[in-house]
């Protein structure tokens, strides 16, 4: 669970990240939201995954295996201002029936 809040910041709760133990756990969890309509989006790729990067020639065979681990393991749920708690409700009822 995140943070709430520490002695100097609250959370605003811009993301809500997932990590499962296995990619394929992963990948599981996201088709059986987006099967319930319910849209994620993966975790973001390392920088020395980036094809901008690896175009310019950067990071060559370079490994970052924690980041590559949780690149490939996590996912965000839903968040934003424009969800209503029903629709938050709705993603919880859901995640946990998983």
């Amino acid at each position: 669970m995140p943070l709430k809040s520490t002695a100097y910041a609250e959370n605003i709760y811009w993301v809500y990240g997932l990590l499962a133990e296995t990619e394929q756990k992963c990948l599981d969890a996201i088709k059986f939201l987006a099967d319930k309509n319910i849209g994620t989006r993966p975790f973001f790729w390392c920088m020395h995954e980036q094809p901008v990067f690896l175009n310019m020639g950067l990071y060559k065979d370079e490994k970052y295996p924690n980041g590559e681990r949780l690149a490939r393991n996590g996912f965000y749920l839903p968040s934003g201002l424009g969800l209503t708690e029903a629709d938050l409700n709705y993603v919880i009822q859901i995640m946990n029936s998983f």
